[in-house]
């Protein structure tokens, strides 16, 4: 400690020597002047406060000796020493000898002097005592330092300084020869040769990798430093020297490590290279060259990024985006070489693409990674290309498909065919018809998370009404429920559904209308021979009679059965399937037989039946069966509304001409309960009806309606609740047809030369016919065997034939047939009589053969003719 002091009261002694005067001394150093004489000049009041008050003119020694008094302990001059205070002045007095001093409160003053300009000489007393305990610590840090440091001398290599680190490296107490001692312990002899040779050389020396071996016989690697220093005229040489065991331990796990790091590196799956502060190639992995440089010289060290990239480029390495040139996409690629960190994408002409990272180093140099994402590339344009689909198809869907907020119903995915039917909206709640259909709606959904086939009604952007069927599922989108829904447009299905129901409807009342024509066709059958027969007999009795009382009976017979007769023929015309036959017709006449067919539900409830029928009535063009069966269905509907009525119920059927629009017009007018305006307004709709279950089908106002509509009339109605229904028919009127003359019928004298053949299984019938016959003139034979008939003509000739044609054994159809083959001259002979004009068999049969036909029941005159038709082939007027 004491030679380390000496060395900084060397530097402290020149630093007392700059010390200003002591007018302009501070508060911590004391100063005091004296002239070449001796005598005190000046002094500034730290001093008076160290050494006391002293006047000018003072003796010198005086005023030193009462300084050095002030002081507890002054250094390196023992208080035993009579002569200390002389010794201490003498040595204060000395240039370049400084003194240390310590005041009893423990702060420590560096008494130096120097010369005056007068020739005198000043006297400081520095304060130094943060010195003194900077260099306690540094004395302390010295001594205790982990490192082993000592000082030897230059030319004799004796010990003069080792702190506790090196005491313990020796191993031994401290001796004059531990220095040798310890050049001894290098293992190496070039180590010793080293340190031996330069040990005393000025500067500084360092050497590594020294192997030591302790008193213990533990080995050590050691680093160790010397530098040469001069103390109090010696030559020293101070030593350092570091236990780098650790150390070197480390560096060679380090250098291992680097070496398995530089390994992995080189057989990184990933392509890396590794680059200087300027770009330049330093090294690269095995995967670096096998992905860029199978077909392309690889760079060298020091080659410049940019001078690779531009190979590359001119060797077709790259893709290049089709329409540039390949001097703009390099220019391109080499703009994008950024030393900064970046990523960047990179697409190869083989279709492989890469992702380059460029990362700096920590010793400015950068690495670049390159990550073939061929893959995932692949994968994003294939999940691309499915995205596209699925909204090319989403966008192009018919269906009604959107995204929207459960809570306020906002629309968030709204795909044009949507827009298309619902128009510009932004919120669901603008097409749902009542908001408590989606609160329903909502309410369902939010059950089960999901629906299916739920219907809906939708407002479309015309305002129409949308019948439909929605599916919808809640998933969460952007952190919030949504509803994706899809919905199916019904409407049209839902129409054609009700068609289907009408059509199957009508189908079922066509099915009644068949089974009805089938039973009145077999009721008709029934009727007609007992009504032919009471017909014929009654007509042949009006004109044999002169009993003007049974004359009257006769006729009232007649009328009766004539009455029937045209029943029977109004209830064959209402159940047979044929095309419309448009004939001039006389409306007046088709309102009697409807009348005679449906009025009698009316006289039996004691209606009013009232009938103003125009005379003189223009025809129209109309099937007269048709207008039949409308004017019965208006009939009988007016019937149902009197129901209840009794004898105030009134029903009037009126007809006239209205000649400024050309029409005839038929009204039905009951006073019965009326008709709503909306009920009105659908009445002629297939399968509307007001009626109670099974009093009504819907289907007769519609029936009625398209027939007028399809001979070119109108049906309307007109109506107020509870003052009666009127309906009318208007029909375009035509001219009269022109009666025709008479025609000119065989004289009976002619028609007693001609025989006739009457085939009928019913002999009532068929003698009715022969009497009919005979009164005219005719002779008449009779078989009610077709196969009889057969026989008779095989014998005789008969100038006319009439058959019926349902009869057992061989039908009219055989009898036809048979007379081909037997008598095919007389075949223009043969006409039908028939009771069963519905049967299609009976049809086919008249309709094939061409043969004239009466349908039953017969009136005497139409038999009369046939016959006269029969005979005489040539005229073309008989029916």
């Amino acid at each position: 400690m004491a030679d380390m002091r000496e060395t900084e009261r060397d530097t402290a002694g020149g630093t007392a020597m700059a010390v200003p005067e002591p007018a302009s001394a501070g508060r911590e150093t004391a100063v005091a002047g004296f002239d070449a004489n001796g005598r005190l000049v000046e002094r500034n009041a730290e001093w008076e406060r160290l050494a006391g008050p002293s006047a000018p003119g003072a003796d010198r020694a005086a005023c030193l000796a009462a300084m050095i008094a002030a002081f507890a302990e002054i250094r390196d001059f023992p208080e035993a020493d009579p002569a200390r205070s002389a010794k201490i002045a003498a040595c204060w007095a000395a240039p370049g000898e400084p003194v240390e001093a310590r005041l009893p409160d423990g702060s420590w003053r560096l008494l130096a002097s120097h010369d005056r300009a007068d020739g005198g000489r000043s006297f400081l007393a520095i304060d130094i005592t943060r010195q003194e305990e900077t260099h306690a610590l540094a004395n302390r840090l010295l001594i205790e330092n982990p490192v082993a440091i000592w000082a030897v001398e230059a030319a004799t290599g004796r010990f003069a300084f080792a702190n506790q680190a090196a005491r313990a490296l020796y191993g031994a107490a401290r001796s004059e020869d531990q220095g040798l001692a310890l050049i001894e312990r290098f293992m190496m002899p070039h180590q010793r040769d080293i340190f031996d040779s330069r040990a005393a050389a000025p500067g500084r020396v360092d050497f590594v990798d020294a192997l030591l071996e302790t008193p213990s016989g533990k080995r050590l690697w050691t680093a160790g430093a010397t530098k040469g220093i001069a103390h109090r005229g010696r030559a020293l040489t101070m030593c350092t020297l570091f236990d780098t065991t650790e150390s070197e331990r480390a560096d060679h796990e380090q250098a291992r490590a680097l070496e398995i790091l530089n390994d992995a590196i080189l057989n990184l799956d990933e392509a890396l290279a590794l680059y200087d502060a300027d770009f330049r190639f330093v090294m690269g992995n095995a995967r670096l060259y096998e992905q860029f440089y199978s077909e392309v010289a690889p760079p060298k060290p020091g080659e410049h990024s940019h001078e690779t990239i531009r190979r590359l480029v001119e060797a077709g390495f790259y893709a290049i985006p089709e329409g540039m040139t390949q001097e703009a996409f390099l220019a391109r690629t080499l703009a994008g070489v950024d030393p900064r960190p970046a990523e960047t994408e990179i697409a190869l002409a083989d279709g492989r693409s890469f992702l380059r990272k460029i990362h700096t180093t920590r010793i400015g140099g950068y690495f670049v990674t390159f990550t073939e994402t061929t893959a995932e590339r692949r994968a994003e344009r294939a999940e691309h290309e499915a995205d596209r689909l699925v909204r090319t198809i989403v966008e192009n869907s018919p269906t009604t498909f959107l995204v929207s907020r459960i809570a306020d119903g906002k629309i968030i995915y709204f795909p044009p065919a949507s827009q298309e039917r619902f128009g510009d909206i932004e919120s669901t709640l603008s097409f749902f018809l009542d908001p408590k259909d989606r609160e329903d709606y909502l309410a369902a959904l939010m059950e089960t998370g999901s629906l299916t086939d739920y219907p809906v009604r939708f407002r479309r952007r015309d305002g129409s009404v949308m019948q439909g069927l929605t599916s919808a599922r809640v998933v969460t989108y952007k952190g919030e429920d949504v509803i994706i829904s899809s919905t199916r447009d019904i409407t049209e299905t839902l129409a054609m559904q009700a068609e289907l129901e009408r059509s199957r409807e009508i189908a079922h009342q066509n099915e009644k209308l068949s089974a009805l024509g089938e039973l009145l066709a077999g009721v008709s059958h029934e009727l007609n021979n007992p009504l032919s027969i009471i017909v014929g007999y009654a007509l042949m009795l009006q004109d044999r009679i002169d009993d003007p009382a049974l004359r009257r009976r006769v006729d009232r017979i007649a009328q009766a059965a004539e009455r029937c007769t045209k029943i029977v023929h109004t209830f064959l015309a209402m159940a047979r399937k044929r095309p419309a036959r448009i004939e001039p017709c006389d409306l007046n006449e088709v309102i009697e037989m409807a009348l005679d067919v449906a009025g009698y539900g009316l006289r039996t409830e004691g209606a009013e039946v009232i009938c103003d029928l125009e005379p003189g009535l223009p025809h129209v063009a109309a099937d007269p069966d048709q207008m039949a069966q409308v004017l019965t269905n208006l009939i009988v509907n007016a019937e149902h509304a009197l129901a209840g009525k009794g004898p105030e119920g009134r029903l009037r059927l009126a007809s006239f001409h209205d000649a400024e629009a050309g029409e005839v017009v038929v009204e039905i007018a009951d006073n019965g309960h009326g008709i709503s305006r909306d009920v009105q307004a659908r009445i002629f709709e297939p399968f509307f009806t007001t009626k109670a279950v099974g009093t009504g089908t819907g289907v007769g106002l519609a029936f009625c309606h398209r027939i007028v509509t399809a001979h070119g009339g109108r049906l309307t109605v007109q109506s107020e609740p509870g003052r009666g229904a009127t309906f009318a028919v208007a029909l375009e009127a035509i001219a009269a047809p022109r009666p025709r003359a008479p025609a000119a019928g065989p004289a009976e004298t002619h028609r007693a030369a001609r025989r006739v053949l009457v085939v009928d299984d019913e002999p009532d019938v068929a003698d009715m016919i022969c009497d009919v016959l005979a009164e005219a003139g005719y002779e008449t034979e009779a078989c009610n065997r077709a196969r009889s008939a057969l026989a008779r003509l095989a014998e005789r000739r008969f100038d006319a034939i009439l058959s019926d044609i349902r009869m057992p054994d061989l039908d009219g159809a055989g009898f036809l047939e048979a007379l081909r083959r037997q008598a095919p001259d007389r075949v223009a002979r043969l006409g039908f009589v028939t009771g069963d004009a519905l049967s299609p068999p009976v049809q086919a049969l008249l309709a094939s053969s061409g043969r004239p036909h009466l349908e039953k029941p017969l009136m005497p005159e139409a038999l009369i003719a046939l016959a006269d038709r029969l005979a005489d082939p040539g005229r073309g007027d008989l029916p």
